[in-house]
């Protein structure tokens, strides 16, 4: 079920040709952000797919990038997600309701993407916000009535023009558009995911997790965050890390992996280590 997130109105009153010209403003104002958005994900899924591949965590057959993988994989994620209506980052759906009231247009975005349609119209000068049918609380009483009269006339008379954006996938863009993490970042980052894994692993013995108890397993992760030895464990994991990772560069993710580096064969050294070698996926 989508969340209604905005509403907006024309600022004032706009023939058809100018509504023609609204549109495609408006089309062009959701490519946008859904294009910055990918590019932030696919930026961050750039360096979950390195630092796998330098950890022997993945495979990459030699004649593929990165960059290749880390899109793959994010196009995979995204697809899912809008397919299924999912409430997350990956959802990168968008549905909008023109409905024209006393000589304005009034509309609505509705995502299960919290992130990609907050503020997603702002930059189209034409239009304005005004409060949405979920957020009554902070409506004034000229903006309640607006919103009355227009769900009696949509819901019992009138339907309201529909239109829905979906972002094509690969979307094409170029390494030097990516904001690269930090090694600094991405080694914290993967040192306190190794400690997570263990804590992990010995809670659960390899057994699968029913939805219902995941959050008592997180509750679980979090005490054992707070030990001392948790905090010596991820100094230990960072320091190597830290050596081992690569700064990300447009070279780096763009080369086939068969021209780049050799892949380090020495493993994080932490206190409890998991002797079932599992095999590795190839991506």
């Amino acid at each position: 079920m989508s969340i209604i997130i905005n509403g907006y109105r024309t600022k004032e009153n706009i023939g058809n040709a100018t509504f023609e010209s609204l549109m495609k403003k408006i089309k062009h104002a959701i490519e946008e952000k859904q294009r910055a958005s990918y590019i932030g994900l696919l930026s961050e899924e750039v360096g979950l797919v390195t630092d796998y591949y330098v950890l022997n965590y993945i495979t990459i057959n030699e004649g593929r990038s990165i960059l290749d993988v880390a899109q793959e994989r994010l196009c995979q994620r995204i697809d899912e997600a809008t397919r299924s209506g999912s409430e997350n980052r990956y959802n990168f759906h968008i549905g909008l309701e023109y409905m024209p009231h006393k000589k304005r247009w009034y509309i609505l975005i509705a995502s299960n993407n919290d992130s990609l349609a907050e503020g997603i119209l702002d930059s189209v000068s034409d239009l304005e916000k005004f409060v949405t049918t979920d957020d009554e609380d902070n409506q004034t009483e000229e903006q309640q009535k607006v919103w009355n009269e227009i769900r009696e006339k949509y819901t019992q008379t009138l339907q309201p023009m529909r239109q829905h954006f979906m972002v094509p996938l690969p979307l094409n863009v170029h390494a030097d558009s990516l904001k690269f993490q930090t090694v600094q970042d991405r080694a914290f980052y993967q040192a306190e995911n190794k400690e997570y894994s263990l804590i992990f692993q010995s809670l659960t013995k390899g057994r699968a997790i029913p939805p219902m108890e995941i959050m008592r397993y997180v509750d679980e992760i979090a005490i054992e965050r707070g030990n001392a030895s948790h905090a010596v464990n991820v100094q230990k994991n960072l320091s190597q890390l830290l050596v081992m990772l690569p700064n990300l560069t447009t070279e780096l993710v763009t080369k086939p992996c068969g021209e780049l580096f050799k892949k380090p064969t020495d493993e994080i050294v932490t206190e409890e280590e998991d002797d079932a070698s599992e095999e590795q996926p190839e991506e």
